[in-house]
């Protein structure tokens, strides 16, 4: 996660959170925790983005467009430590023409480029096929002008539709993706919640995410929800927590909450999100805080260690893993439970276990391979301290129970 980047380290080949530095990528805050449409035009101030950044985010977007607008926000932020991802028209205005010239492109680097709380340049939400090529052009020049920076481009979830993505499948999608674009981070935005169901094909979502990334060695970034629109309901607490900590157990090294501002649009009928539309926060600015606290805390445990595989008790979605007689946790008593398994360079090993039934908490019971000697639980809550989890060795089975709220994720630490 730190400085979202990934390495294919240890023994296992897996995806990485960690923090390493690479010649070859930018870097950026860590964990990355991004508030999509952040402060508005209208409240670029000091205490907006510190609301922020209290909130426990390390990246903001907003649609500013202009020169002066987006550095008045940069020169803001700047005094909060929060960094920016930026949008410029003229960078819109480019990739919708047929021009070839870059003197715009490299106008726009050079005004933004030597800013400290730059994080990158904005390019597109949800690429369609048609756009790739041009987009990799400029997702090229840009970096070759300024090789400190990300550039965003984000990617369609699997339900999207041809129409949408602009191909036939959804594996064509993403493999075009990949290998035209070649981005610095892979950044998915699946809502799997809705009014009527959840998501099938979810967590087959983020299985391809992962392995893809992991194949061009870049990071994940998943996302979380934060606003009811459209199918999709107000988000409660235990919506968030699955959504935040699926992700984690996937290895993902950020995540983007869509939105922090209510947007200002009539279509989609969206409801308040982090702030309500007087620009208050709400309940659900709290939820998230406490959330990305626990977020925190995992980074400073996984920030370190290589996402070693990811598995489901029954059911098993489609197109994910059961658990094996070969794993650190041979089995769990309790239906909808995902596990991810992290190795680090010392040799640690941890499983981050969630409770994937967003309605109803969990007790689980959870048997350990017989080579394991000790298991601690790792508090999410920067306060706590571990807890050592106890098992009658008489019993011939070293089994211990886990308590979940709905959503919720628990990290663990296994030792041999």
């Amino acid at each position: 996660m730190r400085n979202v980047l990934v390495t294919i380290c240890a023994l296992f080949s897996g995806l990485s959170l960690c923090a390493i530095k690479c010649s070859q990528q930018p870097s950026a805050p860590a964990p990355a925790v991004v508030a999509w449409l952040g402060p508005d035009k209208e409240n670029i101030s000091p205490e907006a983005f510190q609301r922020v950044k209290n909130a426990g985010f390390t990246i903001s977007y907003s649609p500013y467009g202009t020169k002066e607008l987006n550095t008045r926000a940069l020169d803001v932020a700047a005094s909060t430590g929060l960094r920016l991802l930026i949008a410029d028209d003229r960078i819109e205005k480019w990739l919708s023409s047929n021009d070839s010239n870059f003197s715009v492109i490299d106008t726009v680097v050079t005004d933004y480029s030597h800013h400290p709380a730059l994080w990158g340049y904005y390019l597109t939400h949800k690429a369609k096929i048609n756009d790739l090529n041009r987009l990799a052009v400029l997702k090229n020049h840009i970096g070759q002008k300024d090789s400190t920076h990300f550039v965003y481009i984000s990617i369609h979830p699997n339900y999207a539709t041809p129409v949408e993505t602009g191909s036939e499948s959804y594996s064509q999608y993403l493999e075009l993706f990949m290998g035209t674009v070649r981005p610095q981070v892979l950044v998915l935005e699946n809502f799997p919640i809705t009014n009527y169901s959840f998501r099938g094909d979810y967590f087959a979502n983020l299985e391809q995410v992962r392995a893809r990334a992991l194949r061009a060695g870049i990071p994940f970034w998943s996302s979380a929800l934060t606003v009811g629109h459209a199918v999709y309901p107000h988000p409660e607490p235990a919506h968030l927590r699955l959504q935040i900590f699926s992700g984690l157990a996937y290895g993902a090294g950020g995540v983007v909450y869509f939105t922090y501002s209510r947007p200002n649009t009539k279509e989609w009928d969206y409801q308040d999100a982090l702030l309500d539309k007087a620009g208050a926060t709400t309940n659900t600015y709290d939820d998230v805080a406490k959330l990305n606290t626990a977020v925190k805390a995992l980074y400073n445990i996984l920030g370190n260690a290589t996402s070693t595989g990811v598995y489901h008790t029954p059911p098993v979605p489609p197109g994910c893993q059961p658990l094996a007689a070969n794993l650190p946790i041979t089995f769990v008593d309790g239906e909808h439970i995902l596990v991810g398994f992290f190795k680090d360079k010392r040799k640690n090993v941890y499983a981050l276990l969630v409770n994937k039934d967003y309605q109803y908490g969990k007790k689980i019971a959870v048997i350990m391979s017989k080579k394991i000697t000790a298991v601690n639980e790792i508090a999410t809550n920067e306060q706590q301290r571990p807890l050592r989890m106890r098992w009658d060795d008489s019993a011939g089975e070293k089994i211990f129970t886990l308590l979940f709220k709905a959503g919720e994720g628990k990290l663990i630490q296994i030792r041999e």
